[in-house]
């Protein structure tokens, strides 16, 4: 069946709900790499079908899939024992993503891999894997036709304060069987750079350095080289976090142009969204006739991303994301 560019001859929807994604502030901290006494709250989360039963959402319980008109908390928890920890999320990174995703990756029991924060002291190039604070779920999408899976247009992300966008920080993810895409709700020109100088220590305005030396964090190829230190510091900081910061006086500082950096390759959010006649659009992949096709959902924020700071951790998002069917684009590409 081919599409006509004007219409579709059968649309199913899965919509999922994210209400309520808040901030519970105590402190005000800086909102990257763990400095954070302010989680982002997902407080309801459900997964749900409509426009008949043709596809279907699943997860996995045990050796079963169970299919379900609408996956909620219950549901969810069973997907993620840790639910009611992860739902309040804090910054990691998708940082050093060839440490999994590569051509020897299975795209069908694969879980995309992030990375925990950097901490004063700690590693300063690959960190750990992230556990916790981000939410993570293996959906399964069940047709009995073959059909293209796309966002649906009715798929919204909104700032309950557009004061605090929290919503400029955030990423969603999908790993399907087909491909990994990263999206970005608010995509900004200028991709995200998996590297850097930072202020991790509270307070000091400087960023960090050892034994004289500026340390650079982050995923890069080169052996940094250095300048001389300033001798003293004019400029007056209206912000201090850890990606505002100042160079010490008397400390060698970094040359960023001395090694080359890993960026995000991360698309708009709208660009996975079915526009009829639209040919920039990009699917998921294909659902096959009666068999499991396998997504994995992830959401997060990534604290690479420079509007990951104090004054948007005040901040709460309400999200839809509605999953599409579309029956019409057989032999097209994807």
């Amino acid at each position: 069946m081919k599409c006509n560019g004007h219409r579709l001859s059968k649309l199913i929807a899965v919509v999922v709900s994210l209400t309520s994604i808040g901030l519970l502030t105590s402190t005000m901290v800086s909102f990257a790499w763990y400095r954070l006494d302010a989680f982002a709250s997902i407080s309801n989360l459900f997964i749900t079908t409509r426009a008949g039963n043709d596809l279907e959402v699943g997860f996995r319980h045990g050796d079963d899939i169970i299919y379900s008109e609408a996956l909620k908390e219950k549901e969810l928890s069973l997907l993620d024992p840790q639910f009611e920890k992860n739902r309040y999320l804090a910054d990691v990174s998708g940082m050093f993503l060839g440490s999994w995703f590569n051509q020897d990756t299975d795209l069908g029991s694969s879980f995309p891999v992030l990375r925990q924060a950097y901490t004063a002291g700690g590693p300063t190039t690959i960190t750990p894997k992230a556990e916790s604070r981000f939410l993570q779920f293996e959906l399964f999408f069940r047709s009995s036709e073959p059909c293209h899976l796309y966002l649906d247009p009715s798929t919204s992300l909104r700032n309950a304060n557009e004061e605090a966008d929290l919503l400029a920080s955030m990423r969603v993810s999908f790993l399907s069987e087909d491909r990994y895409l990263i999206a970005e709700p608010k995509k900004s020109d200028a991709p995200t750079r998996f590297g850097g100088l930072l202020s991790l220590h509270d307070g000091n305005g400087f960023f960090d350095n050892v034994n004289g030396r500026e340390i650079l964090y982050g995923e890069y190829t080169g052996k940094p080289k250095y300048l001389p230190p300033i001798d003293q510091n004019s400029e007056v900081l209206e912000e201090k976090d850890a990606f505002h910061a100042q160079h010490q006086p008397g400390v060698e500082r970094v040359d960023l142009n001395s090694v080359s950096f890993a960026y995000e390759r991360a698309v708009a959010l709208e660009d996975l969204v079915y526009s009829p006649g639209s040919n920039n659009k990009v699917s998921f992949g294909v659902v096959p006739a009666k068999k499991e096709y396998r997504v994995v959902l992830t959401i997060y924020i990534e604290g690479w991303d420079t509007e990951s700071i104090d004054r948007h951790s005040t901040g709460s998002v309400q999200i839809t994301l509605s999953f599409l069917g579309v029956y019409d684009l057989l032999g097209e590409k994807t």
